[in-house]
């Protein structure tokens, strides 16, 4: 310290430094007044304002009548014990045991039975996997799928490009979210887990609009499967609005305008 310091605010320092207890303004001076018997409590906030200001310790706490001093200044975390009300320093680095499968299938459960869908680790863990699984699956699919139509003309040709289609990207998808993040950094749960919804929404988005070419009449095949694509887009959308706030205007345009696009690249190939 750049300071010097008198020897009544060397005691509670020492004090600080040498307590694992964060100690409140009232323990402080009853542990210093084992060796001080004179000092007085207004001395002692004095002492740890001064302290503190001059980054010698570390004020906890929200009220002054809760506040507590904690002498390691090093970059760590605190966890409140929930039974006797302890501050515990914790490292900076934690390492959580992973959540087993069947473990984050009952969280996840009653997330849902409890209508707690908007909580954080749902939407991590449930809803942002699956819809991008159902953005993948609805828009990507798009592409294959009527440009086999238009180019073939034969619905059942189409069927199988689309089932193919719909299950390729699911499978990809699939492992792609499950190998791209374990979920111990992030905190979004089992990649088994959330490589499951997204491969299954995928594969969901892209069959929607593949069954309709099971229609032998390829027109009105194309028609169903026209209306099947704006429902799709339109849940995406709603989906969106309902957990991230997206104003329906600006989610109807960025996912129209994907599915436009891809559905350009369709009519072109398909017209080739």
């Amino acid at each position: 310290m750049k300071e010097t310091l008198t020897s009544n605010a060397q005691a509670v320092l020492d004090i600080v430094r040498a307590a694992n207890n964060h100690p409140t303004a009232l323990e402080i001076y009853d542990a210093v007044r084992q060796t001080r018997p004179h000092i007085g409590l207004a001395s002692v906030y004095r002492i740890l304002h001064a302290l503190v200001e001059q980054g010698a310790i570390k004020e906890i706490g929200p009220g002054e009548e809760s506040h507590r001093y904690d002498g390691q200044l090093t970059r760590h975390d605190h966890a409140v014990c929930t039974g006797c009300g302890a501050l515990i320093d914790l490292p900076l680095e934690i390492t959580l045991l992973p959540r087993s499968p069947k473990q984050e299938i009952v969280d996840l459960a009653k997330a849902v039975t409890s209508h707690d869908d908007k909580a954080r680790a749902f939407l991590l863990r449930v809803v942002q996997p699956g819809l991008a699984g159902l953005m993948d699956g609805s828009v990507s699919t798009l592409a294959p799928i009527f440009a086999t139509a238009f180019a073939t003309r034969a619905p059942f040709t189409t069927f199988l490009v689309g089932m193919a289609s719909a299950m390729g990207a699911g499978i990809s998808m699939a492992f792609s979210e499950a190998l791209s993040d374990d979920g111990t950094i992030t905190g979004r749960g089992s990649p088994v887990i959330r490589g499951i919804i997204t491969g299954a929404m995928t594969f969901f988005g892209g069959v929607l609009h593949t069954l309709p070419f099971l229609v032998p009449n390829i027109n009105a095949a194309l028609l169903a499967a026209y209306i099947v694509v704006a429902f799709e887009l339109v849940l995406i959308a709603a989906i969106r609005h309902r957990y991230f706030g997206t104003s329906w205007f600006l989610s109807i345009v960025q996912v129209v305008g994907g599915g436009a696009l891809v559905f350009a690249a369709a009519f072109i190939f398909g017209h080739a």
